[in-house]
């Protein structure tokens, strides 16, 4: 299938800052040798993105159940909360003997677990592509108000962690204990989770387990790049001379009725 991702490309004079320099090279290289930048969900900028809403947990029983399912790094950190513990079995039989002595309540526990699910939502990685080149918001959010490129990608319909973006009217709310169930999807499923105010972007994901770090995606490749309605001339220079001839170069005009469309 067809996807688009939209990107802000200046020419070296015109970056300013040595990171945008910096940016810009990755950027293009990403292109060139076919790699993807799969951002931490902090770095997106819905701040509701990956984050669902937590119900309490019923009884200590469903938080055993919740401390069954931690990792050994997860134990580890609940384990720092009570010294002289450390393993699972530890762990549920000092919580147990808190909360049956009134030590320390259910909200209070949520409280910690809650804060595990956030740490693995926030270190997983997000690709995001756009079914459409021709979304004048995109263009201005994320393609420097229509100064920068967009570039058409194949990507096969089987990829792994491929999936497209559904946009609700409400946040969704989890189970602590769905959350870390793995048999149930739910966690993974927050990441192709938004607001329906979203829907605009007709987007696509791809999701990897650790973020901020480029990946290859097997069968990948790029199709065209297009330029924005403003990109300079200097721009274009710069990106064909970084990429060379291997792909096409397309012109994006203004249309119609407020539309953005390639030039013939």
């Amino acid at each position: 299938m067809q996807l688009f991702k939209y990107m802000p490309i200046v020419t070296p004079s015109n970056a300013g800052s040595t990171k945008a320099k910096i940016d810009n090279k990755m950027r293009l290289a990403s292109i060139a040798n076919n790699n993807f930048w799969f951002a931490k969900p902090e770095n997106l900028n819905d701040p509701f993105d990956c984050k669902p809403e937590f119900r309490e947990p019923k009884g200590f029983r469903e938080t055993e159940k919740i401390i069954q399912e931690l990792s050994s790094d997860e134990i580890d950190y609940l384990a720092t909360q009570l010294p002289g513990t450390k393993t699972k079995s530890d762990v549920i039989k000092r919580y147990k003997l808190l909360y049956d002595n009134g030590s320390i309540s259910i909200p209070l526990l949520h409280s910690f677990t809650k804060r595990l699910v956030q740490v693995r939502m926030s270190n997983m990685g997000v690709l995001s592509l756009s079914e459409t080149n021709s979304n004048c918001l995109m263009w201005t959010h994320y393609a420097k108000n229509h100064s920068g490129i967009c570039v058409e990608y194949y990507i096969p319909e089987n990829t792994r962690g491929l999936d497209k973006v559904r946009y609700r009217q409400r946040q969704p709310v989890l189970s602590i204990n769905q959350a870390f169930s793995e048999k149930s999807g739910k966690l993974l499923e927050m990441l192709y989770t938004k607001s329906i105010h979203w829907k605009y972007e007709k987007e696509w994901r791809i999701a990897r387990l650790e973020g901020n770090k480029l990946y290859s995606v097997m069968n990948a490749r790029t199709l065209n790049i297009y330029f924005g309605i403003n990109v300079s001339s200097a721009t274009k220079k710069f990106v064909k001379r970084e990429l060379g001839n291997n792909f096409n170069y397309i012109e994006m005009r203004l249309d119609r009725n407020f539309g953005i469309k390639e030039k013939n």
